[in-house]
């Protein structure tokens, strides 16, 4: 094997005729493993993934004929499609929030195939995101009125009062409906507002502590931190 062969004969007869045929033995060899990429890294459900392998090269000099691809669910442990040369899928909806496997392989024209690479990638989950504690969820408050509680009223204020007063809206969200481990890939919040002038800047910080809609006041409220986010009134 391999270019030697090693034979041992003992002959007990001086006539005698030792005749031997060697076959040789012929080796395929697998190409070597492919790289894989997909178009995007997070997809939203009903959207196709499109993988791409490429880079293989066969030790023996055969040609590459066929990749074949896998997706596998890893968060589920489920096969959505098995080994096959379409590099296609359309993600379901059972697949939200899901990171999805995708397997490759090489195979040249003597059906020698390399081992697998993977690539991951995420399926876009939306959550919609309510405010909690009481009926609102929410509350404001005004330094000019600094111990007043402004929770159990059905609106909202921020900005400057024609008074000079500065008003702050404070609006908390239970987030224990995303799973651990998540990567929040963007977050809007979403603001009805009225009465307010064209241009106005509203501006989003983030606030640690804690408070409650029934109780929080300008005197307890914790402070804003970090700016989110800004952006400007469009209407009157």
């Amino acid at each position: 094997m391999n270019g030697g062969v090693a034979v041992v004969a003992v002959a007990l007869d001086r006539a005698a005729r030792l005749n031997i045929t060697v076959t040789g033995l012929i080796t395929n060899n697998p190409p070597s493993r492919p790289a894989i990429q997909t178009d995007k890294k997070y997809y939203y459900s009903g959207e196709t993934i499109t993988a791409t392998a490429s880079g293989s090269a066969d030790p023996d000099g055969d040609p590459v004929t066929y990749y074949y691809y896998k997706f596998y669910d890893l968060t589920s442990g489920t096969t959505l499609q098995d080994w096959n040369t379409s590099n296609t899928y359309t993600i379901g909806s059972s697949s939200e929030g899901h990171v999805i496997r995708v397997y490759a392989r090489a195979c040249d024209n003597k059906g020698a195939c390399s081992s697998e690479n993977f690539t991951d990638v995420g399926v876009i989950k939306v959550l919609t995101l309510y405010p909690t504690d009481n009926i609102y969820g929410d509350a404001y408050v005004y330094d000019l009125a600094s111990d007043t509680n402004y929770g159990k009223l059905p609106y909202l204020i921020s900005g400057v009062s024609r008074g000079g007063g500065v008003y702050r809206t404070y609006i908390k969200f239970n987030l224990s409906s995303i799973p651990l481990g998540s990567t929040v890939l963007s977050a809007r919040l979403n603001l009805v507002y009225y009465n307010a002038r064209s241009g106005c800047v509203i501006e989003v910080y983030t606030a640690s502590g804690m408070w409650y809609e029934n109780n929080i006041t300008w005197s307890n409220a914790p402070q804003p931190s970090s700016l989110s986010d800004s952006n400007s009134t469009t209407g009157p």
